[in-house]
């Protein structure tokens, strides 16, 4: 009986299946390399002053193509509200000028490499209301800026789109298993910090201290959300609801959420300035502290700007 060597065959079919699979990538790379500006937007409960309401929003301008963006303009405002105070963040050296004038930020980028993006932090305020969301304009060199919740739509004038589609359809299967181990073993890290999509350990963490409105709209979101972002609105919703066993409760999903999920160094920091204000709120003023010191590991110059800016530490 002739002896089966699996070995030999077992390396013939991963060789074809990544050639099959670099092939496809190769070609959809090919046909469709071109820039995608996307936009999302974050509105954190406003405060109400005793003189002025205050409100803030998170922008993010995002290369989601696989081409650089060039020259990047933005037009931003809050009508009827007014910009108090804004500040302009990337974890990338990205080049920019930004102007206000007339109540509208005007945000100019030299380019924006492929996954690049770039987040505007709003501080408004008004005497009256704010608006349920900014109005952003965007744009670029050969290129209009769209909400990143849009629809995909195929275009069937490109019968070279389909092709591509039913390529990378085919080798899907193949590339599936081959990832699949990996992708798997990869969802918690060697300090057995998750980092799953962000949406979904929110919920995860809402849903085990009774948050369930929070866990069922983190669920349904459509759109990629972000953990110093989200750190930021429930924190306002804790604050906001003038109970105090409801602010504990937003607290705990902070502290599980900066032992249990793997996240960026200046989220981390974001999040001990959040706890920070919620023991604020609460009257524990030693925590209070305790949280500050740790969020200055990370966010030094940022921590400062932001305590100057929050009425809580006033």
């Amino acid at each position: 009986m002739k002896n089966y060597n699996w070995k030999q065959n077992l390396t013939t079919a991963i060789i074809t299946i990544l050639v099959t699979v670099i092939g496809g990538m190769a070609l959809y790379y090919i046909q469709f390399r071109k820039p995608k500006l996307e936009y999302s937007y974050d509105k954190i409960l406003p405060f109400e002053g005793s003189e002025e309401n205050l409100n803030i929003y998170h922008i993010s301008i995002r290369n989601s193509g696989n081409e650089v963006s060039k020259e990047v303009i933005s037009h931003i405002s809050i009508e009827p509200a007014n910009i108090k105070s804004y500040q302009i963040t990337s974890k990338t050296l990205i080049s920019y000028t930004d102007t206000l004038i007339d109540n509208k930020i005007e945000l100019k980028i030299k380019s924006l490499n492929p996954e690049e993006s770039t987040k505007i932090s709003i501080l408004g305020v008004s005497n009256s209301s704010f608006p349920n969301e900014p109005t952003i304009k965007l744009r670029a060199d050969g290129v209009n800026g769209e909400i990143s919740n849009s629809d995909l739509k195929l275009d069937t004038n490109e019968p070279e789109m389909l092709f591509s589609l039913l390529t990378l359809t085919a080798v899907s299967v193949s590339f599936f298993f081959l990832v699949f181990k990996r992708v798997v073993s990869n969802v918690i890290d060697k300090e057995g910090k998750h980092h799953d999509e962000q949406n979904e350990v929110l919920a995860y963490l809402c849903g085990i201290h009774g948050i369930d409105k929070q866990a069922d709209r983190y669920l349904k979101l459509n759109r990629k959300t972000s953990y110093w972002s989200e750190m930021d609105r429930l924190t306002s919703l804790g604050i906001n609801s003038k109970n105090k066993d409801v602010a504990e409760k937003f607290k705990f999903v902070l502290i599980d959420l900066l032992d249990y999920a793997k996240m960026a160094n200046t989220s981390k920091g974001i999040g001990y300035y959040n706890l920070a204000r919620i023991e604020k709120y609460l009257g524990n003023e030693k925590n209070s502290e305790e949280y500050q010191d740790k969020a200055k590991e990370f966010i030094p110059k940022l921590l400062d700007k932001r305590i100057k800016l929050d009425p809580i530490f006033s």
